[in-house]
């Protein structure tokens, strides 16, 4: 069965192409189609010519003659039976990875099976999905997992680790030729990581007169959490409305007025609510892993009941009590008046 191949412009242009006749250009292109995996097929000029030129009255050995004589294809014989090499074929060409491998035995000095560009070494195969924590940056899902192109072969992209990522076959799929890069969260160290290799100082620091303080956080952010804060890159596109994954391990300061004020959580419901939150949606079953504004999402799903904070866990009453207080103390004062 004919299958789908590339032709490059520079096919038109070709000298020792151009001193064939026009049908054996054509049969050569016909015979890319034909031609399996590593660009081999059976050397039968009939059946060959039924195929690639059906209504055109020609020799099919004569263009095939013309074809190898100008150093395009191989024609040779193994056991008796005649076969056909296309000549740089898998240099042009980039097969389907799915393509049954070639059955015909390989002419002299060329070998059977040939490594594709799209072929990950092994080894950068297991680097990058232990990188990725052997999940799908996409889903999360850790079966079907395979290896994507940020930016596919076929657009100028290499097998570089920078230029992979893992997702699984499905979202793979889906993905196709765009250039999606999944690793956000993956590709910038965090802030604490940077702020411990900013504190090895070397000797002649101490030189330096008026350095500048250190980057101090708050109280509630230098509280012992396992903090692996979000990146300065995450930070920015959050700014900027670039949808992205959750890049918060735990509740980040700047939302606590709103547990606690609005939702009247305490400091340990605020967090467990939040804990609950984040599990969610880095789990398979979130289908909106991206989102431009986590915080409003993390508001709406709050008021909406659908996070919440640990049962066991009291609430925080003293903003209900400071209501009820001044309320009372209103009508005291009221009373006295009157009086």
């Amino acid at each position: 069965m004919p299958r789908a191949r590339n032709i490059k412009p520079a096919f038109f242009t070709n000298d020792n192409l151009a001193e064939c006749e026009p049908l054996a250009r054509i049969m050569f292109i016909g015979l890319w189609g034909v031609a399996d995996r590593e660009g081999r097929l059976l050397d039968r000029p009939k059946k060959l010519k039924a195929e690639i030129l059906p209504y055109d009255n020609c020799d099919a050995d004569d263009l095939l003659y013309q074809l190898a004589k100008y150093g395009f294809i191989t024609r040779y014989v193994i056991e008796s039976t005649a076969y056909l090499q296309v000549l740089n074929f898998t240099k042009h060409q980039m097969p389907h990875h799915k393509e049954i491998a070639s059955v015909i035995p390989a002419p002299d000095g060329h070998p059977q099976i040939t490594r594709h560009p799209y072929i990950v070494p092994d080894k950068t195969r297991a680097s990058v999905f232990k990188r990725d924590a052997n999940k799908c940056l996409k889903c999360g899902t850790s079966e079907q997992l395979s290896i994507d192109h940020i930016q596919s072969l076929a657009k100028g992209g290499d097998n570089n680790i920078n230029n992979l990522q893992t997702l699984c076959s499905k979202c793979n799929s889906a993905k196709g030729v765009a250039i999606k890069d999944y690793r956000v969260t993956n590709v910038e160290p965090t802030l604490n990581q940077r702020r411990a290799n900013q504190a090895t100082s070397c000797p002649s620091e101490s030189l330096i007169l008026n350095p500048e303080p250190p980057i101090l956080k708050t109280e509630s952010m230098q509280s012992p959490r396992k903090l692996e804060l979000e990146s300065e890159l995450e930070v920015e596109l959050q700014k900027k409305k670039v949808a992205i994954r959750l890049p918060w391990i735990d509740l980040p300061f700047e939302w606590e007025p709103f547990c606690q004020e609005e939702m009247t959580w305490s400091k340990e419901q605020s967090h467990s609510a939040f804990k609950s939150f984040y599990e969610y949606n880095n789990s398979a079953d979130c289908k909106t892993p991206l989102r431009k504004d986590w915080f409003m999402a993390f508001k709406n799903s709050c008021r909406n009941g659908i996070t919440k904070p640990n049962v066991n866990l009291k609430r925080n009453t003293n903003h209900g009590k400071q209501k009820d207080y001044d309320g009372k103390l209103a009508i005291a004062q009221g009373m006295c008046e009157a009086s």
